[in-house]
């Protein structure tokens, strides 16, 4: 059931999405996405991510792999500060 719903979510990106090209991890970033909203709303998660947030990622493997882990490191150290503080 949840390899269908995947599908769908990839499906539905690449119909909207037609100037990206499939890469080996975004049914991975999809996957996580179902894992913690409905289908509409994961569809909603990757499509925003590929194309605000990380969208070299999609486009340039190389460059893509350098801005993913800048963004994280980002990410954690707002996470970090946040609970510390918190």
């Amino acid at each position: 059931p949840n390899n269908t719903k995947l599908k769908r979510v990839l499906n539905s990106f690449f119909a909207h999405h037609t100037s990206l090209k499939y890469h080996q991890c975004m049914s991975v970033n999809a996957a996580v996405f179902l894992y913690v909203m409905d289908e509409l709303d994961a569809f909603h998660c990757l499509s925003r991510f590929a194309t605000k947030i990380c969208p070299t990622y999609f486009i340039d493997m190389q460059i893509g792999v350098i801005a993913v882990v800048m963004y994280v490191n980002v990410f954690y150290d707002k996470l970090f500060l946040t609970v510390a503080l918190g």
